[in-house]
């Protein structure tokens, strides 16, 4: 994040501004590959049942939103770039944790 300062604010801006052109390119069939994978690893047991467009969702929201909300998060924790970036970095293993299960 240090090297790209005002990302969350470009990618709001490039999904707010081309959101229906972006959505058009992606092809369907790597997404519905990778739900029918999540979905075989629910039956496995390794991720908890749900609908697996949850799943994805969850774990695009959990990637995305710290970034995108880094600003007030920075404030409002009184934390440093260095030290946010810390953060940011700890957080694939609660992610692992929180979608996979052990």
């Amino acid at each position: 994040m240090i090297r790209f300062p005002y990302q969350e604010t470009f990618l709001i801006t490039e999904i707010n501004t081309y959101g229906k052109k972006l959505i058009s390119n992606i092809q369907s069939e790597p997404v519905k590959s990778y739900l029918k994978e999540a979905a075989y690893e629910m039956e496995k047991g390794t991720i908890e049942k749900m609908n697996p467009i949850h799943f994805l969702m969850n774990l695009f929201s959990l990637l995305s939103y710290p970034l995108i909300m880094a600003p007030l998060y920075k404030k409002l924790f009184r934390v440093s770039e260095k030290e946010f970036q810390q953060l940011i970095d700890e957080r694939a293993k609660i992610i692992i944790g929180l979608l996979f299960k052990a």
